[in-house]
């Protein structure tokens, strides 16, 4: 049996919509902005918040801040769960509000044999070895980051000398079952890192017309076939702000 079940979904629509949904609550929101970047670590979530002087939001998963310091025109949101499925309705209701660009900034596992932690990543596509995507998008191996959003990171991390390696990524709905067949495989293929919810944006951002790339700090990893955790959290974590605060002064004036 193929997946999905009926690929003839792909030529309809789906009943229950997200606009559909933020009329039925009927809450009253401010303009949105541009831009919103996806902070699935807590701490990276407060830092853009105090930094950024971050004003909360209701009605979404999660917390969402528009942040004062951009006017408004970037947003934040973080503390709505992991995985692809969960990042596909918050993006969905985001968008519905009127969001058009998404920018994952977070911690991925490593796979490539040639980075370590603390390292950065920009992707350019996600394998798409989840659920989510493929209720979306027509089964291919991989989906697309957007080039011209993503090409706007590689300059927002140039313009502050933070060295950054580019390529795909691993997108997986089981962190468990990452197997050393899977890892040796996809190092012949270049993917640098696994994580779960990259191919999930990349695909509902093609499908509603957005614009969506990701960034990662390498944290753990299984590019020998064992998992070898991160040595010190904090550090890595404290590299996710300096990804933040070199992207939003970019992202912040387009």
């Amino acid at each position: 049996m193929s997946f999905p079940n009926n690929t003839y979904k792909y030529d309809q629509p789906g009943i229950l919509t997200a606009v559909k949904m933020a009329e039925y609550r009927g809450q009253k929101r401010p303009p949105p902005p541009e831009t919103m970047i996806l902070a699935y670590q807590t701490p990276l979530l407060r830092h853009a918040v105090k930094s950024q002087k971050g004003k909360k939001v209701d009605g979404f998963p999660g917390e969402t801040y528009l942040l004062g310091k951009t006017d408004g025109r970037v947003g934040v949101a973080g503390r709505f769960g992991i995985g692809a499925p969960m990042t596909a309705v918050l993006v969905e209701d985001l968008a519905a509000w009127g969001a058009r660009q998404f920018v994952i900034i977070g911690l991925a596992g490593v796979i490539s044999p040639d980075l370590q932690p603390g390292d950065m990543t920009v992707v350019d596509k996600a394998l798409r070895d989840e659920g989510t995507s493929h209720h979306y998008l027509p089964p291919q191996q991989y989906v697309d980051a957007s080039p011209e959003l993503t090409a706007v990171v590689h300059q927002a991390l140039a313009r502050q000398n933070i060295p950054f390696a580019a390529g795909p990524t691993w997108t997986t709905d089981a962190p468990y079952r990452e197997t050393a067949g899977e890892v040796a495989q996809y190092q012949q293929e270049g993917i640098l890192t696994v994580e779960m919810e990259a191919a999930a944006l990349f695909a509902v951002a093609e499908y509603r017309g957005l614009a969506a790339t990701a960034v990662f700090c390498i944290s753990d990893s299984i590019a020998d076939g064992r998992w070898q955790p991160v040595a010190d959290r904090k550090a890595v974590e404290r590299r996710l702000f300096d990804l933040f605060d070199a992207l939003i002064p970019v992202i912040g004036g387009r």
